[in-house]
């Protein structure tokens, strides 16, 4: 008797283990998983949000990765086909290139909060794919690099001009700060203020001359950026 209570107790544990196993199995494929963004050459082409094809958002986007980094580069410039396919009872968007399948949206994929249709969205992603593969095409050109290279140098040069001469101007309108210029500031319990003014005006002075030191470096590395295709 005390044989087959343990045998009994044994197989109930084996079947709930195995109802637990099942459970967290089935739960774990219809999670859609994390959302995956899709980036080549610095620019995002699309957000991979659902499984599609058989293979998770994250297999979408590796393979996706995958596929274009072996695409040659003599056909960068053609263009980017988008036909409607079903896949595994699935109805989604292919692009491709040349004859070159390279990925996949599906309705999943598209975010509801956007407003889009399926065939916007489509058309969104299309077009991302166009001008990542172009700025790519241009990139290649030994001309568009040398051009490039040559305004950021010009850059470089004015932004050295432009701080140079802040900096001296501020220098300048502060060495004529002192305690002169107080000189009718009454004493404070026995203190003399006149120090403490005249470095408070000179902070003052640069604080202003501190902006305009930033706002001319974030200016002049926005226009280098922009002179090279992968980084506009």
């Amino acid at each position: 008797m005390h044989m087959s209570s343990s045998r009994f107790i044994s197989v109930l544990v084996l079947v709930l283990m195995a109802s637990v196993a099942l459970t967290s199995a089935e739960a774990h494929a219809e999670s859609p998983g994390e959302p995956v963004e899709l980036v080549v050459w610095n620019r995002p082409l699309m957000v991979f949000r659902v499984p599609f094809g058989g293979l998770t958002a994250n297999e979408r986007s590796n393979r996706a990765a995958e596929r274009i980094a072996a695409l040659p580069d003599d056909i960068m410039a053609a263009e980017i086909e988008a036909k409607e396919m079903t896949i595994s009872g699935q109805t989604g968007v292919i692009f491709s290139i040349a004859g070159r399948p390279l990925f996949g949206v599906s309705p999943g994929d598209v975010d509801g909060a956007d407003g889009l249709t399926m065939t916007q969205a489509a058309d969104q992603v299309r077009t991302k794919i166009s001008e990542a593969f172009l700025a790519r095409v241009e990139q290649m050109r030994p001309q568009v690099l040398m051009r490039g290279a040559l305004h950021s140098v010009l850059t470089l040069l004015i932004l050295t001009l432009v701080l140079v001469s802040l900096i001296r101007l501020s220098k300048r309108i502060q060495s004529r700060i002192n305690a002169s210029l107080f000189s009718n500031l009454p004493m404070f319990f026995g203190i003399d203020l006149r120090p403490v003014a005249v470095g408070v005006l000179r902070n003052v002075i640069r604080l202003p001359v501190f902006a305009l030191c930033l706002t001319a470096v974030h200016l002049s590395l926005t226009y280098a950026l922009a002179q090279f295709p992968y980084t506009r």
